[in-house]
């Protein structure tokens, strides 16, 4: 943090690797505030992992940073840093998404609901929509694939049947259902699996995924749903009816 903050005075970016944004992640606010020993963080703790978040080519999806700003103790000098890091970028692309992370900082800051038009708030509730459907719809699919190279074993489809009561987790469940099974099949119900996320606990087994290189075709749903986990949990209030 101390590196990224000099090369800021320097008009440079030193961004940390968003790999250490997914452990964090992992880690979660309580965890991280016993690891570094302190209740809260500094702004200037805190603008690199949000700049790095946000920091992703073309229209890929922001890694999470929302969790992150819920430890900053001063929103208002989050945004003064992240204005200084989007004056010293020369991509458009993240000038752009600074610039819409600041409106979202200060709706959070001010703690007003997002206007229903705004972009988060249209992804959000369209993604919560399609992972509310998807859960509901997870034994439909296992019933659509049992005649084919998709079929579930027998234990799995009781873990499935966990998950879409409820009384169990994504998470909890995730292996139990995919660990025997060939890769593209692993791959399949992995994307299933993880269009169905939106629970704060949902975050262990969507990073897993991202960080699976077997599995490249379930990583971009994995992606949106960790955002829309962390956007759920630590982010601006969206109405989602």
């Amino acid at each position: 943090m101390g590196l990224a903050n000099g090369h800021l005075d320097q008009n440079t970016l030193h961004l940390p690797p968003v790999d250490f944004l997914l452990d964090l992640c992992l880690l979660g606010p309580d965890q991280i505030k016993q690891d570094l020993t302190k209740p809260r963080l500094t702004a200037h703790d805190g603008w690199p992992f949000v700049t790095a978040a946000l920091h992703q080519p073309g229209n890929g999806t922001p890694k999470p940073f929302w969790f992150l700003v819920s430890l900053v103790d001063d929103i208002g000098q989050l945004i003064a840093q992240l204005n200084r890091a989007s004056r010293v970028s020369t991509k458009i692309a993240l000038q752009q998404r600074i610039a819409t992370t600041i409106i979202e900082l200060n709706a959070l800051r001010a703690f007003h609901t997002l206007p229903n038009s705004s972009d988060l708030a249209t992804v959000v509730r369209n993604a919560t929509a399609v992972a509310s459907k998807r859960l509901e719809n997870l034994m439909v699919l296992e019933i659509r694939n049992r005649a084919t190279d998709r079929r579930l074993s027998s234990e799995a489809i009781i873990l499935l049947s966990q998950v879409s009561d409820g009384s169990m987790t994504l998470s909890d469940a995730y292996h139990g259902i995919t660990q025997e099974l060939l890769p593209a099949v692993r791959t399949y119900w992995a994307r299933q699996l993880s269009e169905a996320a939106s629970e704060p606990d949902d975050k262990r087994f969507l990073i897993e995924i991202i960080r699976d290189t077997t599995l490249q075709a379930a990583h971009t749903g994995a992606k949106k749903a960790l955002r829309l986990v962390d956007v759920l949990a630590f982010g601006p209030h969206i109405e989602l009816d």
